[in-house]
C-alpha cells in the first residue's frame, strides 16, 4: 500500500529492527517507545487506525499490552490481527479500513 493523498497516509514502527547501541540510544532520546502498534493509518476527518499484526500463533507482548492499554485510555483503539498468511493479514487490514 502507498499513501494516497486525500484518502489516507500510513506509517509503520521500527519494532523488530535491530539497532546498534548508538542507534538505540538516539531512538530512545527522540522518544521512540516499545510496544507501538505495527501500523498507523491516518484517515480524513481526524481518524487514526492503529493495527498490530500477529501470526496465527503470535501473542501480544507485555510492552505491547501496556502501550495498547495507554492508547485505549487516551481514546484510541488498537486492532490486533491474527493472520494465517500475509495475504490473510492484508485482507483483514483492508476490511478494518473499509469498516471505518
Amino acid at each position: 500500500m502507498q499513501d494516497v493523498p486525500g484518502l489516507f497516509a500510513y506509517e509503520t514502527s521500527l519494532e523488530g529492527i535491530k539497532l546498534t547501541i548508538g542507534q538505540a540510544k538516539k531512538a530512545k532520546a527522540l522518544g521512540m517507545k516499545s510496544g507501538v502498534p505495527d501500523f498507523r493509518f491516518y484517515l480524513p476527518s481526524d481518524r487514526l487506525v492503529s493495527i498490530e499484526l500477529k501470526t496465527s500463533k503470535g501473542s501480544v507482548s507485555t510492552n505491547q499490552k501496556e502501550r495498547h492499554a495507554l492508547l485505549k485510555k487516551l481514546g484510541f483503539k488498537v486492532h490486533v490481527i491474527k493472520a494465517k498468511s500475509p495475504t490473510d493479514g492484508w485482507n483483514q487490514v483492508y476490511n478494518i479500513l473499509q469498516g471505518i
